[in-house]
């Protein structure tokens, strides 16, 4: 599939990452987040994507994202780098390396350079593609431009993000999208309630490596945010009606869960070095008589 055939429809909020220039060595503030949203105007599609930017600024040098359309596994990555003198739609590649991991990747312009020197480059690449991991686990990566520019990409704090942003990614494709209807009923699944399988089998481990993070409930629906013990066994720390926050110290192997009223797991969250708030997003779900 070629690049400019177009891994999605992109809905306007993506746009909205070009419609500004963003200079990649501006790199002061920013930070690795991930998240998701639902497109009501087209078909209840669920979006995910993955940011490297300045929270609540324009100033963003790494967007992707993934849908739950016809995405066929990949996931379209865009870069601000130097792009030339090359228009939009033109041929180009991004090369990452280091530590070990040298790989280079065709795409084209998606937004050509502006006056401020900053332009975009996106790639379509596979959810199961090793740059993730390699995004996910190392301290840095060098990117080069076909103008033969290099930069470096700081990871700190990508690992969290990056590992939910392709999980849910693969969700699409194993599930045939987030939102899918079971039969005989109207229960639509949400692709976020899988972690609760992924993690829900994990327990505090050791507790070498301290961390501070805040969950903050973005949801319309109250939430309780629980601590998994070295026991196994969930206990409960906050009560969050929507829009309220809590701050707890805890510590990297120790996992949290979220729930909904009735005490099911809802989602749940690894504590990453950088990942310093955790956003509770995912919707109620439909368990049956409780």
């Amino acid at each position: 599939m070629g690049w400019t055939s177009g891994l999605v429809r992109a809905s306007a909020f993506l746009a909205l990452f070009f419609a500004v220039s963003a200079n990649a060595n501006a790199q002061q503030g920013m930070i690795w987040q991930s998240g998701s949203f639902t497109d009501e105007s087209n078909g209840g599609q669920l979006h995910a994507y993955l940011t490297f930017s300045v929270p609540e600024t324009d100033n963003t040098g790494v967007y992707a994202f993934c849908n739950s359309g016809s995405n066929f596994g990949k996931a379209r990555l865009a870069v601000s780098v130097n792009t030339g003198n090359l228009p939009s739609g033109s041929p180009a590649s991004l090369r990452f390396f280091g530590n070990g991991f040298d790989r280079t990747y065709q795409g084209g312009v998606s937004d050509p350079q502006g006056r401020d020197g900053a332009g975009a480059i996106a790639v379509d690449i596979s959810s199961d593609d090793p740059l993730w991991q390699a995004l996910a686990g190392l301290p840095v990566i060098s990117l080069e431009t076909p103008t033969g520019v290099q930069a470096a990409l700081p990871l700190r704090g990508s690992s969290g993000p990056v590992r939910e942003f392709t999980q849910l990614c693969r969700s699409f494709v194993q599930l045939g999208g987030p939102l899918v209807r079971q039969q005989g009923g109207n229960q639509a699944f949400d692709a976020r309630w899988q972690t609760c399988e992924t993690l829900g089998g994990q327990r505090a481990q050791n507790s070498d490596t301290p961390i501070s993070v805040t969950f903050v409930n973005v949801t319309d629906s109250y939430r309780s945010v629980m601590w998994v013990g070295f026991d196994g066994v969930p206990k409960n720390y906050a009560n969050l009606n929507p829009g309220e926050s809590f701050t707890v110290s805890t510590f990297l192997t120790h996992p949290w869960m979220v729930t909904d009223g009735p005490g099911n797991c809802l989602e749940m969250f690894m504590p990453e070095l950088g990942v310093e708030t955790f956003n509770i997003s995912a919707p109620n779900r439909d368990f049956g008589p409780e």
